[in-house]
C-alpha cells in the first residue's frame, strides 16, 4: 500500500484492524463487508473505462505524433548539415574512414565500398575520390557457400570445383574497385590458403591488368596459385617499391619446381624494387635474381610468426648481405642448414644500416663479426639457443655502432652478459626485455631494485642515463617500493643527465596473481596520485597481462549473417605498415 496516497477507504473500513491478518469473518461480518464494498466496486469500474478510453486516446495521439515526426524529418532532412557538406570535404572524411594500419577490404561492409550503398551522392563523391580506391586487400576466402543464395558456377573452363558466382562477383568488384583509382599507385595484399588455382586465377585475372601501377604487392598464398603473377616479366611492374612473398602458413605445399619460377621471377627484377620480404626458407638465396644492391629494406624469414621451422644459413645470408650496400632496415631468421658450417661468411659492409632484427637458432657471433654497420641504432634479437650468450653475439655491433633502441628476446638471459650489453650503450633511449618463455625464466638478469637503482644513477655504475623508454616482462623480483622509486628519481628532473621515462610498460603481469597482495600493490601504483601526475605529463605506464595478441598474423572482421560478405582474413598483410617497413 502506497502510504502517500488516499487512504479514506481503509479508514472508514469498520474491520480495518483485521487487515493484513489471519482473522477468519463470521457470515454476519461477510454481509457487512460486501455490503461496504458496492459502491467502491462501481467506482473501480467506472475509473478502469475511462483508462481504456484515455488509453485509446493516448494512442492515437501517439500514432498521429509519430506520423507528423516521420513528416517532419523528412522535410527537415532537406536542410540538415551533412547535406550541405561540400564534396571535397566529403571525400576527406571518406579518406579519413580507411584503415591505417592495413589495405581497405574489398567488402561491402568496410569502407570504402560501404560508403557507395549509402546514397547517391556519397556514392557519386566516393567513386570519383580515386585516392580512397588506391589500396586493395583480396582475401579469396573458402567458407562453404549457402547454397540457397550462392549457385556454383557453370563454368566448365574453372579448376576449382567450388568456385561460386560469389568469387566471380567479388573479382568483377576487384576490377571496378582498382578502375576508380584512376592513375594513382597501388597497395594491394592478396591472402589465401587454399591450394585450388581456379579461384585465384578469376582474382588474379582482376588485378594483373593494373600491375604498372602497383606499388606495394603483398602475396600470402600457395606458390602455384601464383604462377600467372610469376610468369609477368620486370617491365611489366615499372612501378612496384615494396614486395612481401609469404609462401610459408599457406596449406598447400610449395613445390621446388614452383619455388625455381619464383626465384627468376620479373617481380624480383623490377626496376624500382626497394623493399623486398620473403617468407620461405627454402627458396635459395643464391638463386634469386634480385639487384641487391638498390634495396633499401630486407626480410628474410622461415615463416610468418617466426618460429621453429627451417632457417636461411648464416653463410648464405652474408653472401647476400655483402651486395646490400643501401641497406637500412634488415629482418632475418638464421641457422645452420644440415651440414653447413659457419666458416665461410663474407665481410658484410652495410654504412646506411639503422636497424637489424636477427631471431637466430644458433650462436650468431661468427656472423656479427663481419657486420660492419657504423650507422646501426636500433637492435632486435632473438635467441632460440640453449645456453647462448647474447653479449658474444652482440659484441662487435655495440662497440662499432651507437645503439639508441635495443630489444632482447632470449630463452636464456644470462645476468652478467646483459649488464655487459648495456655498459656498451650508453646513448641507449629505449630498452626492451622479453623472455620466450616466460613461465620459466632460468638466469634471468634480475630485473630487481638494484638494477632499476642503476638504471636511475649518474653514478659510474649507473647505467643508460637517457633511457626514455624501458619494457619488460620479469616483474618476479624488484618490488612496488622499488619501482615507484625509480619512476620517481626518473621524472622528478631534478638529477642531471637523468632523462625522464615517456614510456615503462611491465610485462606478465598475471605471474603475480598469485600473490595478489603483491599484484594489488602494483594496481594501488598505476591509480596512484603521483603515478597519474606522471602520466598526465606525459609518460606512458602501461600493465600487461602477457597474453599475446597477434593481430599482424591473425587480423579478421567477421559479418556471420550474410554470406555475400565472408569473413576478411587480412593474414600477416599489415606487416608492410609497420613503422619500420613503411619508413
Amino acid at each position: 500500500m502506497n502510504h502517500g496516497a488516499d487512504n479514506s477507504l481503509i479508514d472508514t473500513f469498520p474491520f480495518s484492524s483485521h487487515l493484513y491478518t489471519n482473522y477468519v469473518p463470521s457470515d454476519n461480518e461477510i454481509c457487512e463487508i460486501n455490503a461496504f464494498l458496492v459502491e467502491p466496486i462501481n467506482e473501480v469500474q467506472a475509473l478502469k473505462i475511462e483508462m481504456d478510453r484515455l488509453q485509446t486516446e493516448l494512442y492515437a495521439i501517439t500514432m498521429k505524433h509519430d506520423n507528423l515526426r516521420l513528416q517532419v524529418d523528412a522535410c527537415r532532412a532537406l536542410v540538415t548539415h551533412a547535406r550541405r557538406i561540400p564534396d571535397d570535404i566529403l571525400a576527406e572524411v571518406f579518406y579519413h574512414c580507411l584503415p591505417t594500419g592495413r589495405n581497405a577490404p574489398l567488402s561491402r561492409i568496410a569502407a570504402p565500398l560501404i560508403f557507395t550503398r549509402i546514397c547517391k551522392q556519397w556514392r557519386q563523391v566516393a567513386v570519383s575520390t580515386p585516392r580512397i580506391w588506391e589500396t586493395i586487400h583480396i582475401n579469396v576466402a573458402r567458407t562453404e557457400p549457402n547454397p540457397w543464395t550462392t549457385p556454383r558456377s557453370h563454368d566448365n573452363n574453372c579448376t576449382d570445383p567450388f568456385l561460386t558466382t560469389l568469387d566471380n562477383g567479388r573479382a568483377n568488384a576487384a576490377s571496378k574497385w582498382l578502375h576508380r583509382s584512376g592513375m594513382r599507385p597501388l597497395s594491394l595484399s592478396l591472402v589465401s590458403d587454399f591450394p585450388m588455382v581456379g579461384a585465384m586465377d578469376v582474382y588474379l585475372n582482376s588485378v594483373i591488368p593494373f600491375a604498372s601501377r602497383w606499388r606495394n604487392l603483398f602475396l600470402q598464398a600457395p606458390s602455384r596459385a601464383l604462377s600467372p603473377i610469376a610468369a609477368l616479366d620486370a617491365q611489366d611492374f615499372p612501378s612496384l617499391q615494396s614486395l612481401f612473398i609469404d609462401f610459408s602458413n599457406t596449406r598447400d605445399s610449395n613445390t621446388v619446381e614452383d619455388l625455381a619460377t619464383w626465384a627468376n621471377c620479373g617481380l624480383l627484377k623490377a626496376p624500382s624494387l626497394s623493399k623486398l620480404s620473403v617468407r620461405q626458407s627454402t627458396m635459395q638465396l643464391a638463386h634469386l635474381i634480385v639487384d641487391w644492391s638498390k634495396l633499401s629494406h630486407l626480410e628474410l624469414r622461415s615463416q610468418s610468426g617466426g618460429g621453429s621451422g627451417t632457417y636461411f644459413s648464416l653463410q648464405n645470408l652474408s653472401h647476400v648481405l655483402r651486395y646490400c650496400v643501401r641497406l637500412v632496415h634488415c629482418s632475418v631468421e638464421v641457422g645452420l642448414l644440415w651440414a653447413q658450417q659457419s666458416d665461410d661468411i663474407c665481410l658484410m659492409c652495410l654504412p646506411l644500416l639503422q636497424r637489424l632484427f636477427i631471431i637466430s637458432t644458433v650462436n650468431i657471433a661468427p656472423f656479427t663479426t663481419k657486420l660492419e654497420a657504423s650507422s646501426l641504432q636500433d637492435i632486435h634479437f632473438r635467441s632460440e639457443e640453449a645456453n647462448g650468450d647474447i653479449h658474444a653475439s652482440l659484441d662487435f655491433l655495440l662497440q662499432h655502432s651507437t645503439i639508441r633502441k635495443l630489444v632482447i628476446e632470449s630463452t636464456h638471459i644470462g645476468g652478467h652478459q646483459f649488464l655487459q650489453c648495456l655498459r656498451q650503450c650508453p646513448a641507449l633511449l629505449s630498452l626492451t626485455i622479453k623472455h620466450i618463455d616466460p613461465e620459466e625464466i632460468m638466469d634471468s638478469p634480475r630485473i630487481d631494485d638494484k638494477f632499476l637503482s642503476r638504471l636511475s644513477s649518474t653514478d659510474p655504475d649507473g647505467l643508460c642515463q637517457g633511457l626514455e623508454e624501458f619494457s619488460c616482462d620479469d616483474t618476479g623480483h624488484f618490488s612496488v617500493d622499488g619501482l615507484a622509486r625509480f619512476v620517481k628519481r626518473k621524472q622528478s628532473g631534478s638529477v642531471s643527465g637523468l632523462a625522464k621515462l615517456k614510456k615503462l610498460v611491465l610485462g606478465n603481469i598475471h605471474r603475480l596473481a598469485n600473490n595478489s597482495s603483491v599484484f594489488k600493490e602494483f594496481k594501488e601504483l598505476a591509480t596512484s596520485e603521483e603515478f597519474r601526475k606522471y602520466t598526465m605529463e606525459g609518460m606512458v605506464f602501461r600493465l600487461d597481462s602477457g597474453v599475446s595478441h597477434e593481430t599482424a598474423y591473425s587480423d579478421q572482421e567477421v559479418n556471420t549473417n550474410n554470406y555475400d560478405d565472408p569473413p576478411v582474413d587480412f593474414g600477416s598483410s599489415s606487416a608492410q605498415y609497420t613503422e619500420h617497413w613503411a619508413n
